[in-house]
């Protein structure tokens, strides 16, 4: 059990010291590792939360929820800021209305999107889609499968038990 209030575990369904109501699942937290350029799902609670499976070097806190994004959007991205083909080789990932470039954060607002009309990104999704590879980025997700392995395997053992 997880008391958001105090934020810390619990075996109650009330917190002791606060008296909230907890939560059944302890919430995750998404860190960012530098030197393997791959983001790390680890509980908030957990006593390594900060330390990369692979290379044991000290991480930081990247958000809670993270989504990758595939090179297609990553191009999109790259024209809506005028770089195309800019992070083709970079590890990207999203949140919400914010994107991880090699773990830095970038905010896309309304303006990127006003900025190129319809049939200009249109124009340069097609001028710049046979250099666009995946390569990078299917490696890039290997490596986010691997380190993750542990948070990955316990969703599909919840999955199939509930099935």
């Amino acid at each position: 059990m997880w008391c958001k209030i105090c934020n810390r575990e619990t075996e109650r369904e009330k917190c002791e010291l606060c008296g909230n109501k907890t939560e059944q699942d302890t919430p995750l937290e998404i860190y960012w590792c530098e030197d393997c350029k791959v983001p790390n799902i680890k509980y908030s609670s957990g006593i390594d939360k900060d330390i990369c499976p692979s290379c044991k070097r000290i991480t930081s806190y990247l958000c809670a929820d993270l989504r990758p994004v595939f090179p297609e959007e990553r191009l999109l991205l790259e024209i809506l800021q005028d770089k195309p083909l800019a992070y083709l080789n970079k590890s990207v990932w999203a949140s919400n209305n914010r994107y991880y470039i090699d773990g830095k954060s970038v905010i896309i607002t309304v303006k990127f999107y006003k900025k190129l009309s319809p049939d200009t990104i249109r124009e340069q999704l097609a001028k710049y889609s046979d250099r666009n590879d995946s390569d990078f980025f299917d490696k890039n997700i290997k490596r986010f499968v691997d380190l993750n392995k542990t948070r990955l395997n316990y969703i599909i053992d919840e999955a199939r038990s509930f099935i």
